[in-house]
């Protein structure tokens, strides 16, 4: 019996010192946090608190331990009974003591007492509380913000500054231009010349005005007054490329404008705007010899596209998402191209004004083709929109040229009414013909003589039912031009060219 004794005596023993250097252990880390850390009991008294804990209190571990931390911290009876419900749902409350400090934030919890065999390290802790010193963020932060608001200053300083710059020397050249119009003595194409100063002079005047107000919108969210009127799409673009005229013929860049009479009822100065903004890029960036087309269709019965197609250089893939950032050049900073690089964010922050959506599809050494879609009005003006696309059509792109066929994929897309399909061979594009009835059919053709000639009757009859296009190299189409002409409707040279793909669909489907 007392041999028992003695041995449940050494167990207890043993135990007790086991759980002493558990507790020790965790104690020691939990003192070691740089998080405040508290055990509550059931009734929410403070059984434990590390350093840390009291530190951020600002009370002696004495006079915490045992006193009831919520209410001893001014949270009122019902934010308890609001607590402990969360507690029971979910397991954990987040929050802010308000009697703690602007500076520390509280998370409470379930606590699982670690256990040392079946004996609970910390007994009777239900519950635990971790205190979070982020006052140092909240300056930061608040730091940051004072910083970005003196930035803003500056900056509003700055516009207003310069913008009176401006105004004062075009105003002047605006009153002298109107002072030279009232000459007599001027000849009918000098009067013409003076006309034109007037109205670019007026437009700058007006840009001035805009871009300030503008640049308040972005960082005082302030809404622009949108000054909606019946506006003929047709006309406007012919007022931008009168405006652009002189830009493109020194670049020496031919510009062409597909005729329509499509209305919108939209702000008028904004949207010349971005018209302008597209038509000056796709000329600086274009190359001598180049062409720019400007085409404007009702891509739905509820909306309306401006679209801007050059013959330039094109954009790398990897700058694609950033030719709407301020300041992005598009890869070139040649400093014979002119301009800042904010032309392409304030046309994309004026057609999102206009609740229109601008985006682009390009490819290096193919030219770029930018489009903006506008919504039509319910109801306004529909008499006139009559150029709504026809049914839906396929364009069936046969053999590979990897690059270029999917550059035609994407230029496709710019055109919701078709669909792009790709075969490697003609044979699967007649199948295809007889399910998808396409409207165009790009054949790449790779060596004239021979594939003219294993053209069999079944697809000679397939190339006289639609238009089909050869699509070859330079040297293969000035060294077969006679060929294609008797085979096929038109040919497209490689690498396809963002301008010359889309004239063909247009001429073709449209």
């Amino acid at each position: 019996m007392l041999t028992q004794q003695h041995h449940n005596e050494n167990m207890i023993d043993t135990a007790s010192k086991e759980l002493a250097l558990q507790s020790e252990m965790y104690l020691n880390i939990l003192d070691s946090m740089s998080t405040g850390i508290g055990l509550l009991d059931k009734n929410y008294a403070l059984l434990y608190c590390n350093p840390m804990f009291k530190d951020l209190l600002g009370n002696s571990k004495k006079t915490l331990l045992g006193r009831k931390i919520y209410l001893g911290r001014g949270l009122k009876l019902q934010q308890l009974k609001q607590i402990h419900r969360r507690l029971h749902e979910t397991g954990s409350w987040r929050g802010i003591f308000p009697a703690i400090g602007k500076g520390l934030e509280a998370r409470i919890s379930e606590f699982i007492s670690p256990a040392s065999g079946s004996i609970r390290v910390f007994p009777g802790a239900c519950n635990m509380i971790q205190l979070t010193d982020y006052s140092e963020f909240l300056y930061q932060q608040k730091e940051s913000s004072r910083i970005k608001e003196q930035a803003e200053k500056a900056k509003s300083e700055f516009l207003s500054h310069i913008s009176h710059e401006l105004r004062t020397p075009i105003t002047a050249v605006q009153g002298f231009s109107q002072l030279l119009q009232m000459d007599s003595n001027l000849s009918i194409e000098q009067k013409g010349y003076v006309k034109e100063i007037i109205s670019a002079s007026g437009y700058l005047i007006k840009l001035i005005n805009e871009a300030l107000a503008l640049s308040k919108t972005e960082h005082e969210y302030t809404e622009l007054k949108l000054l909606k009127e019946h506006t003929n799409i047709g006309e406007l673009i012919n007022e931008c490329i009168s405006l652009v005229k002189p830009l493109a013929q020194k670049a020496n860049i031919q510009i062409l404008q597909h005729e329509s009479n499509i209305y919108l009822l939209i702000d008028r100065v904004r949207l010349k705007q971005v018209i302008l903004n597209l038509l000056s890029n796709a000329i600086k960036y274009n190359h001598s010899g180049g062409r720019v087309i400007v085409h404007n269709i009702s891509i739905s019965n509820k909306s309306v596209r401006i679209e801007v197609q050059d013959s330039g250089n094109g954009i790398p893939e990897q700058l694609l998402n950033t030719v709407f950032n301020p300041f992005e050049r598009l890869g070139v900073n040649d400093s014979q191209i002119e301009g800042s690089g904010i032309g392409l964010m304030i046309t994309r922050r004026l057609v999102n004004i206009m609740n229109g959506k601008v985006c682009v599809v390009s490819e290096p050494g193919g030219g770029s083709v930018f489009s903006a879609d506008f919504p039509i009005d319910t109801g306004m003006f529909d008499e006139y929109n009559t150029a709504i696309p026809k049914d839906h059509r396929s364009i069936i792109w046969v053999g590979d040229i990897s690059r270029s066929q999917s550059f035609a994929e994407r230029l496709t897309g710019l055109r919701p009414s078709l669909h792009f399909h790709h075969t490697e061979s003609l044979t699967p594009a007649v199948l295809l013909y007889l399910e998808a009835s396409p409207g165009l059919i790009f054949f790449v053709v790779e060596d004239i003589p021979s594939q003219i000639s294993e053209l069999s009757s079944e697809v000679i009859n397939l190339l006289k039912k639609i238009p089909t296009i050869a699509v070859v190299t330079d040297k293969l189409s000035s060294r077969y031009k006679h060929d294609l002409n008797l085979k096929f409707t038109d040919y497209l040279s490689l690498p396809v060219i963002a301008t010359d793909f889309m004239e063909i669909i247009d001429r073709q489907l449209y």
